[in-house]
């Protein structure tokens, strides 16, 4: 089994995809995300619904996800990039 770790896709689904595909991975190998799956690019809800349905995906919350809980608790003002994604 292979273990693909990738940090700051920052919503970027069609750039995640084409590693994906140039990595080759097989069904039963794991994709590891290290944090920022969101903002930034134009496909955060893409990213986030990838890792939530394939079983083989993970990923750590980074801080731009902080960010979306803290602004989801009426802590912090959005930022512009938060308003994107």
């Amino acid at each position: 089994m292979k273990r693909l770790i990738v940090g700051d896709i920052h919503g970027c689904f069609d750039e995640l995809l084409a590693l994906l595909d140039r990595a080759a991975l097989a069904a039963e190998d794991e994709i590891i995300a290290l944090g920022d799956l969101v903002d930034r690019g134009p496909a955060s809800p893409r990213v986030v619904d990838f890792f939530q349905r394939r079983s083989n995906a993970r990923s750590l919350m980074g801080n731009h996800e902080w960010k979306h809980l803290l602004l989801r608790r009426d802590r912090i003002d959005p930022a512009p990039s938060q308003e994107l994604a």
